[in-house]
């Protein structure tokens, strides 16, 4: 079973630390088992958490002589790094030997562009703006290729502190241990012909993957942090980020004094707002605002208005309508009523009587800004001409999240560079220099199949808005 993941950014604020925004502050993401589990079996998670019935079939057993399965060792643990203000670290968990593989992880390849974030503002429209994700990737200094390590724990290693001296680690393109015809092709793991094509062949292949190995490059000792070097050219774009962040701090200090307030609406609500704390209604935050970048929203259980409406309106429904209340959208809270309920108590043999307060409110909720967001569920986005009044929601219904692109994810200037790879590692193929595409010659190598081609995101958004208007 899947539990919502955690967010912490280990104390990079962005008044104090050059480091804020360029790394997630998410991560944690739990599994628990919700049945005993034999020792070898293999973990499954249910596409839906609706559809969990727990299962009590018996899956797929490891068998050390499956060259087709690639363990997790016990080598290595997460913590706070031992950089301050970075985030997350990756720690030996035992001694690890020179030459030990640490991780052997799955490569996403896709091409530079297509994190290329496109601002619409026209102050931001000259400039080069760039999604998170850019940092977790590896690349080469002439090629347009990226390379995204998705495999467990390896996004947590960080560069070391002391440039390149501190590094016990580095990475090699992953053997594969077995002849690939012993599987069916989708089930291989590793894809060698992929050094043979251009990039845009090779992001646009689905299917075929790459792998690669961390591997310590010396001894390591249980509870030393690992470190693997980013790059000479990550190395000197950092230095002169945190050079000019520095002197962007001495020189604007009205700005930075500004970002010294800033807090998140997790830390707000942890530092700022109490579970006990009445939620201001929208006329109490005209006078008494909330912090700019922090907005309220509700859950909800679901549109309860039928799609094939044509009417406009105010459409309304209450807390208790809902069993379920899985959807979250922000909301604008209008009224608050607080009253006084009776409960019974117990002490022993002895009965009484006592009272506790109760708060209930009723909110607006809004689909403005997340009527194209494709990772919240079809059934929780509104009909955009109705509004939608939701009552009688109690205390815990409610909570804080970010205004859209105010988090440090999204902060102007923050440090974007991926990672760079060791001398060699790129194959010819892929540097733009040595890039050439005889005449007539298609994006896609003929042979590829079917089941090898990738969809166009631009095709997923276009299936996603029809389901909207249908």
């Amino acid at each position: 079973q899947v539990h919502r993941v955690s967010e912490d950014s280990t104390g990079a604020h962005r008044a104090r630390s050059p480091a804020a925004g360029a790394f997630s502050y998410h991560h944690n993401r739990m599994f628990t088992a919700v049945r005993d589990i034999v020792a070898g079996e293999e973990l499954v998670v249910e596409c839906a958490d609706s559809d969990f019935d727990g299962g009590i079939y018996q899956l797929s057993r490891y068998d050390p002589k499956d060259k087709a399965v690639t363990c997790l060792d016990d080598a290595m643990t997460v913590g706070v790094s031992t950089i301050p203000n970075i985030g997350k670290g990756l720690f030996a968990s035992r001694h690890v030997k020179k030459g030990e593989v640490l991780i052997s992880t799955p490569v996403l390849s896709l091409m530079r562009e297509e994190l290329r974030i496109k601002a619409t503002e026209p102050s931001r429209v000259d400039m080069e703006l760039w999604q998170l994700l850019l940092n977790y990737c590896f690349s080469h200094p002439i090629s347009d290729l990226l390379l995204l390590p998705y495999g467990p724990m390896f996004n947590y290693i960080n560069h070391p502190p002391n440039d390149n001296t501190n590094a016990n680690t580095f990475i090699k393109w992953h053997e594969s241990p077995f002849d690939g015809n012993e599987l069916p092709r989708r089930q291989q793991h590793y894809h060698p012909e992929l050094f043979s094509m251009d990039p845009k062949q090779v992001a646009a292949t689905h299917g075929k993957g790459l792998m690669i190995d961390l591997i310590a490059s010396n001894d390591i000792n249980e509870g030393d942090e690992i470190f693997l070097d980013y790059g000479l050219n990550w190395r000197m774009k950092w230095k002169r980020y945190v050079d000019q962040w520095q002197e962007n701090q001495s020189a604007y200090r009205e700005s930075f004094t500004e970002d010294a307030a800033f807090m998140s609406a997790r830390d707000y609500t942890v530092l700022k707002h109490g579970p006990d704390i009445p939620f201001r209604t929208a006329g109490r935050q005209r006078f008494d605002p909330y912090p700019p970048n922090v907005q309220t929203a509700c859950f909800f259980g679901i549109d309860w208005v039928d799609d094939e409406e044509v009417d406009e309106g105010i459409t309304y429904a209450s807390w208790n309508d809902h069993e379920n209340h899985d959807c979250l959208l922000p909301c604008v809270i209008m009224e608050r009523e607080e009253f006084t309920v009776s409960i019974d108590e117990s002490h022993g043999e002895n009965q009484s009587q006592g009272s506790t307060k109760k708060v209930l409110y009723t909110a607006k909720l809004s689909d403005v800004a997340h009527q194209l967001h494709e990772n919240i569920s079809y059934d929780c986005h509104l009909l955009p001409y109705y509004e939608y009044i939701y009552t009688d929601i109690p205390q815990e219904g409610i909570r804080f999240v970010n205004k859209p692109y105010s988090t440090d994810a999204f902060l102007e200037g923050a440090f974007r560079e991926p990672m760079g790879v060791p001398e060699g590692f790129y194959p010819d193929a892929w540097l733009k220099k040595n890039v050439r595409r005889r005449k007539g010659e298609s994006d896609l190598e003929g042979d590829l199949g079917e089941e090898f081609r990738r969809r166009e995101v631009k095709d997923m958004k276009d299936n996603f808005k029809a389901k909207q208007s249908s």
